[in-house]
């Protein structure tokens, strides 16, 4: 997710790549709140050794993020204050994440194209002494793995919801 929008609606977080013109075309990936009305644009964090793959602007006011480095690929979490204070990270162990609880408790993950029944998985976090593992995995079975799109979680993290094109049908399919 490119954007995340505040509890209240007053704020927005985002993601930014930006290449900075250099000849080794580094990009710099940041970390972004602005005010809903486009004032107050303030960089809360920026990299350019990793591509910041997801946010979410949770319900307490942080920000979660997960990050993947550009030559390891190895995937850490991120968590901040919307003000730029507290950074916190931990090593993340899913890359392909499509969207996080305002609890930061579940990530849902991008659909596995690998599988010969495509499937989109639920993370829960808090197992495995906080490496999460696998809480809920949804089958498309029938369904080309290449027209599941990128689900949401509700609000209060009750719901996934995730779009698939099912033939010339576009469906949803809602998991509790």
């Amino acid at each position: 997710k490119q954007l995340s929008i505040g509890p209240n609606a007053e704020k927005i977080a985002y993601i930014d790549s930006q290449n900075a013109g250099n000849p080794s075309f580094i990009i710099t990936n940041s970390l972004r709140v602005v005010n809903a009305n486009g004032s107050n644009d303030t960089e809360l964090f920026s990299t350019t050794d990793h591509q910041i793959i997801a946010i979410k602007y949770c319900t307490d006011g942080k920000i979660h993020f997960a990050k993947r480095h550009n030559t390891t690929n190895a995937v850490k979490f991120g968590t901040i204050n919307a003000d730029g204070t507290g950074l916190q990270e931990a090593t993340g162990y899913y890359g392909s994440i499509v969207d996080i609880t305002n609890d930061r408790k579940y990530i849902l993950l991008e659909a596995n194209t690998l599988s010969a029944t495509p499937n989109v998985q639920i993370i829960d976090l808090s197992l495995d002494g906080g490496a999460g593992g696998p809480y809920h995995t949804e089958n498309f079975a029938g369904v080309d793995p290449y027209q599941i799109r990128e689900g949401n979680f509700t609000q209060d993290g009750k719901y996934a919801v995730i779009p698939f094109k099912d033939g010339s049908d576009i469906k949803i399919r809602i998991v509790d």
